[in-house]
């Protein structure tokens, strides 16, 4: 009979063990990707009225890529909205994933509170307060600010104007896409800014 000495021994019992941590290892290599340049997930939705590429569906793509996108409203009358990760972006222009991103492409609808501030060309003055839009549509409507003033609103080829009809003769137009634009009012002139409240 032969006798195994312990240098022998010892390197057979390790083998079920090597093999074990291969077998680890590879299923870590297999969830880590190999270690490579990982996948990110692209997720658009499209509400009712909308159209463009890439189309609503669910996409993968590594690491660093650049996506070129471009959304319009299916009614020239409207105005898209693009939403990406709940932040507004311009109907078009492109991303770089570096992580899961959610588009959501709408129409664009004013409707609801926002916070305005307006600055003075020849000060430093500056006005903080808020508007709330309502109307039968996403076209136009009337308004009531926290300062108590109220008036009407329309958009008209991606430009809004917002009349008052009780201070004084304000009138602010500007970009919907952007939320800023000019306004005049008691012999004044400045710049106005927008953000919608959460």
């Amino acid at each position: 009979m032969k006798i195994m000495n312990k240098s022998k021994r010892f390197k057979i019992s390790i083998i079920p063990f090597i093999f074990i941590f291969i077998l680890m290892m590879s299923i870590s290599f297999h969830n880590c990707k190999g270690f490579g340049i990982p996948d990110w997930t692209l997720e658009i939705t499209f509400e009712e009225g909308v159209s463009g590429t890439p189309s609503a569906g669910v996409y993968t793509y590594e690491e660093l890529t650049t996506i070129e996108y471009s959304y319009y409203p299916i009614d020239e009358q409207h105005t898209v909205e693009v939403l990406l990760n709940d932040i507004r972006w311009p109907a078009a222009g492109d991303i770089i994933m570096y992580t899961n991103t959610k588009i959501v492409v709408r129409l664009f609808d004013i409707r609801g509170n926002w916070d305005f501030t307006l600055e003075d060309n020849d000060s430093d003055d500056e006005m903080e307060f808020s508007i709330g839009f309502f109307g039968e549509n996403v076209l136009s409507g009337g308004f009531n600010d926290s300062q108590g003033h109220s008036g009407t609103w329309n958009i008209d080829d991606n430009v809004l104007t917002i009349t008052y009809t009780d201070w004084l003769d304000y009138v602010l137009t500007g970009d919907i896409g952007l939320m800023n634009g000019n306004w005049t009012g008691n012999g004044k002139t400045g710049t106005w800014s927008a953000t919608r409240q959460q």
